[in-house]
């Protein structure tokens, strides 16, 4: 799956940033992010198909 999305000059150098630190690639760090974001609140608050997760723009759910 390809997923695209826009970021600004300042959130570019900061993901670069975060990538070479953790020496990953921009995608990977988004990736992880991500997935650790959702199962954050999956652990935490629990959601169903029913729920949404949402969060900078982007709205996840069914």
């Amino acid at each position: 799956m390809t997923i695209t999305f826009e970021i600004d000059d300042e959130e570019k150098q900061l993901a670069e940033e975060y990538a070479q630190l953790h020496s990953v690639t921009i995608e990977q760090a988004f990736k992880e992010a991500l997935i650790e974001k959702i199962r954050f609140e999956k652990g935490s608050h629990g959601f169903t198909n029913n729920n949404f997760v949402g969060f900078g723009g982007f709205t996840f759910g069914a």
